[in-house]
This record gives C-alpha cells, sequence and structure tokens, in this order.
C-alpha cells in the first residue's frame, strides 16, 4: 500500500513566520504604549486648558439659560403693563369718561418708557377706531410715530405702524408725510407690496403727480398682473 507523504515545513519558513508575528504583535503593542503615552501626556501639559475650556462651556451654558429667563421676565412685565394700562384707560375711553386729549400724554409717557412697540399693536388697534371717531388724528400722531421709529424694519410692527401713520397723514390731509412713509414700508419684511403700490398711486391722483401715478401704477400692474390692487388702479 503506497502512503502518501505529507509536505514538510522548512524550518526556516517555520522560524520566519514566527519573527514576523511575534514582530507584529510586538509593534502593535509598542504603538499602543506610545500613543497611550502621549494622550497621557497631553492631558498632563494641557490640564489646565481642558478645564479651563469646560468651565467656559459650563458657563455660557448657565449664562443664556440666566439671559433667557431675563427676557422672558422683562417681555411679561412689559405685557402686564401695557395690559394694565390699557385695561384701566381704554374703557373709560369708550365709555367716554375720558378723552383722547387727556390720555394721550400718559400714553406717550408709557411708550417711551417700555421702548416695546410690538406691545402695543392690540391696544393701538383699538386706539385707531377711537381716533378716527373722534377725529383726534393730531393728538394721536406723535404717538404712532414714535411707534414706528421705535420698531426695526424686520419686525412686523414696523409695517403696522406704518400702514397706520399714512393713514393718520391722509386723513390731515399731509399727502407728503403718507407717501414718505408708504415708499419707507417698501424695505419692510412684512410689506404687502401690491396694497403699498396701489395707495401710492391713490395718493398721486389725489395730488396730480403724473409721474408718481404712473411710477407706481405701471409697477403694480407688471409684478401683480392679477392682484385686485391691479384691477382697483385701472380704474382711478
Amino acid at each position: 500500500m503506497n502512503s502518501t507523504k505529507q509536505p514538510q515545513a522548512n524550518a526556516g519558513d517555520v522560524a520566519s513566520g514566527s519573527s514576523s508575528s511575534g514582530s507584529t504583535s510586538l509593534g502593535n503593542t509598542l504603538a499602543k504604549e506610545i500613543n497611550q503615552t502621549d494622550l497621557g501626556h497631553l492631558l498632563v501639559e494641557y490640564k489646565n486648558v481642558v478645564i479651563a475650556g469646560f468651565v467656559l462651556i459650563v458657563l455660557a451654558v448657565a449664562g443664556y439659560a440666566g439671559w433667557k429667563s431675563y427676557q422672558e421676565n422683562k417681555s411679561l412685565t412689559i405685557r402686564e403693563k401695557v395690559y394694565t394700562f390699557s385695561k384701566d384707560k381704554v374703557i373709560a375711553l369708550q365709555e367716554k369718561k375720558i378723552t383722547l386729549d387727556a390720555y394721550a400724554p400718559e400714553m406717550m409717557k408709557l411708550v417711551e418708557e417700555l421702548n416695546a412697540p410690538s406691545a402695543f399693536m392690540f391696544l393701538t388697534r383699538t386706539l385707531y377706531s377711537l381716533l378716527q371717531d373722534q377725529k383726534a388724528y393730531s393728538t394721536m400722531e406723535p404717538i404712532f410715530l414714535k411707534l414706528y421709529n421705535q420698531s426695526g424694519k424686520n419686525e412686523y410692527s414696523f409695517n403696522h405702524y406704518g400702514i397706520t401713520l399714512a393713514a393718520i397723514y391722509e386723513n390731515q390731509n399731509n399727502y407728503n408725510g403718507a407717501i414718505t412713509i408708504l415708499n419707507s414700508l417698501m424695505d419692510s419684511t412684512f410689506k404687502k407690496e401690491e396694497k403699498i403700490l396701489y395707495d401710492l398711486s391713490r395718493l398721486a391722483k389725489i395730488k396730480k403727480d403724473e409721474s408718481l401715478f404712473k411710477t407706481s401704477s405701471e409697477k403694480l400692474l407688471s409684478k401683480f398682473p392679477n392682484s385686485p390692487y391691479a384691477k382697483l388702479v385701472k380704474i382711478l
């Protein structure tokens, strides 16, 4: 019976393989030790920087939380002041227990104190209807102008007070003032451009300013051909 000979491993190959494996294992161990040593060295060397960075992060988070809480409390205080003032005074105005002439100085004082125009928007909507009834445009105009000037162009209140102020000027026959305000609203984040262009066209007709009418009406018809204001401007 023939026996199958198994290949014999070369002694040099075995030694070489063993040496290669041992070398790789030793290299990995050394690399780990070096890395651990470097990391430990870095942590020791820069521990004060690491601690300082951590402290700054904690302080920043705490500071933001404190600032946010302060802003929320401040906003709540402002709203409470406006609500209390409106509750006490507007009812008296509606019942004609006081006049807008007596009311206006107190409101102006509060507007200047708080410097928070958005907080007054709900109140000024009611006031505008009252000043229309009493024809007290000149009495309330400084207050609306102050609120308009306090508002940033990226705030809704800027658009709100601008539209109201333009209406007040128009009712005083101050068409130039109304046109100036309307033009400023073109920079507002919340503008309704087609309405502004229509109002400019309408005021231009009243003033017989053909140049302004042509510019405003053509822009309205070009940019907003399907707007209801485009139909209205055609019959001015």
